[in-house]
């Protein structure tokens, strides 16, 4: 079984169910509630974010929690995902879209060709026409802090999605980027219901 997250840690709960033994049983005692999953997103979808973040901390004011940060909108948009399963979601369309979205980022992402000025001349001349990434799409990796139990439920859910759409290949991980990526979006464009919903959903630590 492939790892569905850097974690691993359905493969990991696989390999110790069953076990005994004192170094087990410490083990499962000082997991941590917490752990650190590294997203990768576009530098400028990271700055636009943190823009987002404080434009809405100049017109809330006093009512918003001088703690949020940009990585709260990424906690909160994965656990969005995680209720909308529970609430009966089908897991075959999901599957579908998730992969449609992180086809799309890669071709924003792609490198673009650049051309050359030749030193002789002031035409523009196209020589090996060598691939760059754009400057306003070079990655980032933010690190967020999420619930262990949650990273877990998202890897069985990963799981389960690809047995019916076997095409899926994705982690935690890139999911949540897809989410980030897909609000930002949203939030460029002005809709505005999609920020209400998430500053409904906000959960501060």
């Amino acid at each position: 079984m492939r790892a569905y997250s850097h974690l691993n840690l359905l493969n990991r709960r696989i390999e110790n169910t069953g076990k005994s033994g004192f170094g087990t049983i410490i083990g499962s005692l000082f997991e941590s509630k917490y752990v650190t999953l590294d997203i990768k997103i576009p530098t400028y979808d990271f700055l636009r974010g943190r823009q987002f973040v404080n434009d809405l901390k100049a017109i809330l004011g006093e009512d918003m929690d001088p703690n949020f940060r940009v990585e709260h909108i990424f906690v909160t948009l994965y656990q969005d995902f995680l209720r909308q399963v529970r609430g009966g979601a089908d897991l075959l369309d999901l599957a579908k879209l998730i992969m449609a979205g992180k086809k799309h980022f890669a071709s924003l992402d792609a490198p673009v060709e650049v051309d050359f000025v030749s030193k002789n001349s002031f035409v523009m001349v196209r020589e090996d026409r060598p691939k760059r990434i754009k400057k306003e799409n070079r990655p980032v990796y933010l690190p967020i802090q999420v619930l262990r139990n949650e990273v877990e439920r998202g890897e069985y859910l990963l799981y389960d999605m690809e047995n019916l759409y076997p095409k899926l290949d994705i982690t935690v991980e890139e999911l949540i980027s897809i989410r980030y990526r897909d609000f930002m979006h949203e939030v460029k464009n002005g809709n505005n219901k999609v920020i209400r919903a998430l500053m409904s959903n906000i959960q501060y630590d």
